[in-house]
């Protein structure tokens, strides 16, 4: 279940202004993962995207209808969880945000993807074993 808040959190994933289109992406995978939470933040003012991100494990922006304000709570989210707990989701794309996304080290994902995609996304980006994996090989 995704649950709107306001404030710190202990939610796994941490959705950024998303659409409906990623909500019913994202809850139609993850209701089938048992102990993941998932919140939402729609939280535009600085101090509040950071102190959202206290205790999340992955953070994802949706940049399909405010890049700019994305954009803001992506820099926040790469400074506070690093590159690779940070992932940007768009349906449509926007000037100059392929590389940032990819400077930072973080996943930008164009939408919509299908169910067996967002698990192996969220397979991956979850698990600290995967993760781990990965930063390894990539080194």
């Amino acid at each position: 279940m995704i649950v709107s808040f306001s404030g710190r959190t202990e939610a796994d994933v941490l959705l950024f202004y998303p659409s409906d289109s990623l909500r019913e992406q994202v809850n139609g995978c993850l209701c089938k993962k048992s102990g993941v939470k998932v919140g939402i933040c729609l939280a535009k003012p600085l101090p509040e995207i950071r102190e959202s991100l206290g205790g999340v494990r992955l953070a994802l922006l949706d940049a399909t209808d405010d890049p700019a304000q994305s954009t803001d709570a992506f820099l926040q989210a790469v400074g506070q969880l690093g590159g690779y707990s940070v992932a940007v989701y768009t349906e449509q794309m926007h000037d100059g945000l392929e590389l940032l996304v990819r400077r930072s080290g973080a996943l930008l994902l164009l939408g919509p993807l299908s169910e067996l995609q967002w698990e192996e996304f969220f397979h991956h980006a979850i698990q600290p074993s995967c993760r781990e994996q990965a930063v390894r090989k990539a080194a």
